[in-house]
């Protein structure tokens, strides 16, 4: 991996450098280093000059399904959810634009804004890292909430009265039946599935930083580890 290109500005005819953000190089290895799968979104409508340039940094093989044409960033985690089978949620974004740090959390997407003059950091790093895991931890509890005995509520009529009568601290009592309709109540399979689909994301920030010590940071880098 490079940290700094030559290249020539089709604008100018003249020689040009690009120089990698600072700390990116070493955050790109630990990603490598922890089999953490990346990947771009990018409304560069020039793919061809974008795999050039990340070839000459030698890291174009390093993003699986990269999404680089001109649209919004919406539409490259769509598209980014159909070609591998994940959810919003099991994305975590950065980006420089509020306007799409906005559209992508609306959508689900755990979504990090970064400096433009820096870039993505490793403080930015364990920041987003922390919101994906604290998204992914409330909605394990959500889920377990919903698939409690309190909450699903089955078809049978006499079950709607003994749950009320419960809450209510009366005895439940031999009513008529009455009709209730199930649309949207949650089976117990079908939150049962929704609960092992999700992953449990746990970090560790007392673990040993893997960067160079001339990037020393309080608390050391995160660990990272994803059960799915």
């Amino acid at each position: 991996m490079k940290e700094k290109i030559l290249c020539l500005d089709r604008r100018t005819n003249h020689e040009r450098s690009l120089v990698l953000y600072p700390q990116i190089k070493s955050i790109l290895e630990w990603c490598a280093d922890q089999r953490i799968v990346l990947t771009i979104c990018s409304k560069s409508p020039d793919l061809s000059i974008v795999k050039q340039i990340l070839q000459a940094f030698g890291i174009w093989d390093w993003f699986l399904f990269p999404q680089i044409y001109n649209s919004r960033k919406t539409y490259h985690f769509r598209n980014l959810t159909e070609v591998t089978g994940l959810k919003m949620n099991d994305f975590l974004f950065f980006d420089d634009d509020h306007t799409n740090i906005t559209c992508c959390t609306r959508i689900g997407v755990s979504s990090c804004l970064v400096d433009k003059q820096v870039g993505l950091t490793w403080n930015a790093l364990i920041d987003g890292l922390a919101q994906f895991a604290n998204t992914h931890k409330a909605a394990n509890a959500m889920a377990s909430w919903l698939s409690s005995e309190k909450l699903l509520l089955k078809s049978s009529p006499t079950n709607y009265d003994q749950l009320f009568a419960k809450r209510s601290g009366t005895t439940s009592k031999t009513t008529t039946p009455r009709s209730y309709s199930n649309t949207g109540i949650a089976t117990p399979a079908a939150t049962s599935a929704s609960t092992n689909s999700l992953p449990s994301l746990s970090i560790d920030l007392t673990s040993p930083s893997p960067i160079p010590s001339s990037d020393k940071m309080e608390g050391g880098m995160p660990k990272l580890v994803i059960n799915t």
